[in-house]
């Protein structure tokens, strides 16, 4: 199945038997057919970072030549030049930025980005910038590309959403804008994913707590286990003090810091009621190693 001017991405699930990696819920394995310039690839991977991880997904990328074990393997193959240093146009060109296949009913774990349609898509906009600038905005194109497809395949919808990351079809202006982020629908379905994915030791009110943790949005900017990320502190020197009361008050407030930064990245806001704020609360006083469930599709 062929998605245009838009690509699947596909990727994998590491997880460990006893402690995985609070940060890294999924490896991302990536081939290059030509080698892009550190400046690009340090941006696809900063877009791509800033788009997903404060939802709640981590990234973790490794080579396809220096691939390791993993229960589910998955590869992004970049192919032609991705670069932003020779821009032409090509007039009529098909725009596909990328392909990939869905096989009876599932996605499939491999994927194709078409590095030289996503330049030339953007050429009219690339060609009039500097080098470093066209080298940036480039990089962060392919990013935006690279997180449409997550959503994908995150979420399990081979649907899109009506606007923003997700939507269906990208407009060049989309794709070089300085703020191009998911709406909140998708947002939220990404989280939902995200915790049906995840168990832990606890069960009842602890098991409830830990998926609002993930599905509030509060493991996004504070760690899957609240170890703290560069979006937000780590919860280690706060969790026995919480209270049901406070917390409730907190998230009330609109003029945090933390409310302006969930409105920055165009987060979804939690609105917890008395149980559910109880039940987090009682988890953050509590908490315990996440695993993965080897059983989620």
């Amino acid at each position: 199945m062929r998605f245009a001017p838009v690509l699947l991405l596909a990727l994998g699930f590491v997880a460990e038997a006893q402690a995985p990696s609070a940060l890294a819920p999924f490896t991302l394995y990536a081939s290059f057919q030509q080698e892009p310039s550190p400046q690009v690839r340090e941006t696809i991977r900063e877009e791509l970072d800033s788009l997903i991880t404060p939802i709640g997904w981590h990234i973790e990328w490794g080579s396809v030549d220096s691939a390791g074990v993993s229960l589910r393997l998955a590869v992004a193959h970049f192919k032609g030049g991705c670069d932003a240093d020779n821009v032409t146009t090509y007039g009529r060109y098909p725009w596909v930025l990328g392909e990939t296949h869905v096989i009876s009913g599932k996605i499939s774990p491999f994927t194709d980005v078409y590095c030289d349609a996503i330049r030339a898509f953007l050429a009219d906009a690339l060609m009039p910038m500097n080098r470093e600038k066209r080298q940036f905005v480039f990089g962060r194109a392919v990013g935006r590309v690279l997180a449409h497809e997550l959503f994908h395949i995150l979420a399990n919808e081979k649907g899109h959403g009506r606007k923003g990351v997700a939507e269906p079809m990208f407009r060049q202006d989309e794709l070089i804008s300085d703020n191009f982020r998911f709406d909140s629908k998708q947002v939220k379905e990404l989280r939902a994913h995200l915790a049906s994915a995840v168990v832990t030791a606890y069960e009842g009110g602890q098991s409830r707590g830990a998926s609002l943790f993930i599905s509030s949005g509060c493991s996004g900017c504070h760690g899957l286990k609240g170890e703290g990320t560069r979006w937000a502190p780590a919860l280690t020197e706060v969790r026995g003090s919480y209270q049901s009361g406070e917390l409730s008050a907190r998230l009330a407030n609109r003029n945090t810091d933390m409310y302006r930064r969930a409105k920055e990245f165009n987060l979804v806001w939690p609105a917890l009621d008395s149980d559910e704020t109880r039940a987090l609360i009682f988890y953050l006083r509590n908490p315990q190693q996440f695993a993965f469930d080897r059983s989620v599709e």
